[in-house]
């Protein structure tokens, strides 16, 4: 009983240890998925930054990856190790009974049934220790269940090409890129399309649902490479290569953007931008800025999306393309969008494309190109009132 009573009493306090090692590796797993997740859901935004690709790496995958590594095998170890000491110590008993009888007051003809007890119990009692590490990842689990129950709810190969500055504009030159099909029936194919966007102007890309110019907005910023004509910067058409390097100067925010909950940089630029745009979008009393990352929870489907904003609009860039954002605005926001956001990145000397349904706002940009079926219609310039 004495050597159960410390070997149970042991085994516990070893097995907590493994326990916090397991929940440490357990919180560093849920950090992964969620790298994982952002990398997936948020590709787009990914590829537009190499700053948000070396620090989902470096930052996120690499230190969640040792991590989880290394809380991993230190609680498998304390669990081995703390096992193999259950066991030590029976088979200790065992030789203490057979070897020191004399020392327990165990009569000579009682320590062969003594120790044959003793070894009868330690299979039993193994099974229930080996059931231990087993159970306290499933503790783990059910807290990390209960955690969540109470929430309210490319990789790319780095090309060594110089980044094209926008000096004017960019534009596309006889554009047309077509969309990988099971069947003929199934393909969709945009263009050609000839436009440029200058420096200092809100161009809306207008047009019904599969007129092509969410494909537009992104083949304008660098995500999908023209099968035909060109990709241009300033007239100068840009390699493949270049337009990989090409997304740098493009900030961007798609009707399915991932909210990473992070800044693009850690520039003091860019998180005094961040502050300005949280103020601006109502965002500042549910969202935390602590260094560059963005804390929050329970946000509605209108805060992600102006939270996405505010992680688009904090990196200054010469390109800023905006995918049906006011989509899921209350009428309040979705109006100062149009009459007061969208001027004021224009006003910085930004290229502004915006892809839109609004109709009632079309007066309110300075170029306005209509899409159907993929083709180009019309390029008008809307009498502002």
């Amino acid at each position: 009983m004495i050597v159960i009573v410390i070997g149970g009493s042991a085994y516990a306090f070893a097995n907590g240890k493994a326990g916090a090692h397991m929940y440490r590796a357990r919180e560093a797993q849920d950090g992964l998925h969620e790298t994982y997740q952002a990398i997936t859901h948020g590709f787009k935004d990914v590829k537009l930054s190499s700053r948000l690709r070396a620090s989902l790496v470096e930052q996120d995958l690499r230190r969640q990856s040792a991590d989880y590594a290394r809380s991993v095998v230190r609680g498998s170890t304390v669990s081995l190790v703390t096992g193999y000491w259950g066991q030590m110590l029976f088979l200790a008993c065992v030789g203490a009974v057979a070897f020191g009888g004399d020392a327990l007051g165990i009569p000579a003809q009682d320590r062969v049934g003594v120790a044959l007890a003793v070894l009868y119990l330690n299979t039993p009692l193994v099974t229930v220790l080996n059931i231990g590490p087993v159970l306290s990842r499933a503790v783990v689990a059910l807290r990390r269940i209960g955690e969540v129950a109470t929430l309210r709810e490319d990789s790319e190969t780095v090309v060594d090409v110089e980044r094209p500055a926008v000096v004017d504009e960019i534009g596309v030159e006889g554009m047309t890129f077509a969309y990988d099909a099971a069947s003929p029936g199934e393909a969709f194919a945009i263009g050609p399309v000839t436009q440029r966007f200058a420096r200092g102007t809100i161009t809306f890309l207008v047009g019904g649902n599969g007129s092509g110019k969410s494909t537009l907005g992104r083949v304008l910023a660098g995500l999908y490479t023209p099968d035909g004509g060109s990709l241009e910067v300033d007239g100068s058409a840009l390699s493949p290569n270049e337009i990989v390097a090409y997304r740098e100067n493009v900030s961007a925010c798609f009707a399915d953007s991932y909210v990473f909950g992070r800044l693009r940089s850690a520039d003091p630029e860019v998180a005094a931008r961040a502050r300005y745009w949280l103020r601006e979008l109502g965002l500042d009393a549910v969202v935390e800025l602590d260094g560059e990352r963005l804390i929050f929870d329970g946000l509605s489907s209108g805060q992600r999306k102006r939270l996405a904003l505010v992680e688009t609009l904090a990196d200054p860039r010469d390109v800023v393309v905006l995918d049906e954002w006011a989509a899921e605005q209350d009428p309040e926001n979705r109006h100062r969008f149009y009459t007061d956001i969208l001027p004021r990145i224009r006003d910085e000397g930004r290229i502004v494309i915006v892809v839109t349904h609004d109709d009632r706002y079309f007066d309110l940009c300075d170029h306005l190109v209509k899409l159907e079926r993929g083709a180009q219609v019309f390029v008008d310039q809307p009498v502002h009132n």
